[in-house]
């Protein structure tokens, strides 16, 4: 059973292990680091979310398997942000029910009526997995780096219940 909850100290064990994988890090864009660089990184990013939670843990019959971000704007709309782990989880839908359930979240916690998601054209598999959960691609919305390139990010939407 999925739920999302805060992050805990803990997680940034589970994280630093996420980072190692090459596979997880090019996917996810994050910068090599040694396993201990990636602990410490993710532990003061913790220790900081205390007060703000808007990065919540997904856990899966209480093991950790991703977190979402939450960006509420000033219009009331909600930017969802995800990433799913270890690399070893892809390919089991589980992005997709994680979407849903933190759409859901935005529409609760934030009184989001618009919530929306971006990634890079280039990452077909997190393409794949937003249209999978429902989003509908609104279009380009500028470009940013993504696996040492300049590439189109893509913006998309999901329906109001």
């Amino acid at each position: 059973m999925l739920r999302l909850r805060p992050l805990v100290p803990e997680d940034a064990e589970n994280l630093a292990d996420w980072g190692m994988d090459p596979d997880f890090r090019v996917a996810a864009d994050w910068a090599y680091r040694s396993r201990a660089q990636h602990l410490r990184f993710h532990q003061d990013l913790i220790e900081h979310c205390t007060d703000d939670p808007s990065r919540l843990a997904v856990t899966d019959d209480d093991q950790l398997v991703g977190y979402v971000d939450f960006t509420p704007d000033d219009t009331d709309g909600c930017e969802l942000g995800i990433v799913i782990g270890p690399s070893q989880r892809w390919g089991q839908h589980l992005g997709r029910r994680v979407i849903t359930l933190a759409a859901q979240h935005a529409r609760r916690r934030y009184a989001a009526s618009r919530v929306w998601a971006r990634t890079h054209k280039t990452n077909a598999r997190s393409r794949r997995m937003l249209i999978g959960a429902g989003f509908v691609e609104v279009g380009p919305c500028g470009t940013d780096d993504y696996g040492g390139e300049t590439v189109t990010v893509i913006e998309y939407e999901f329906p109001q219940d």
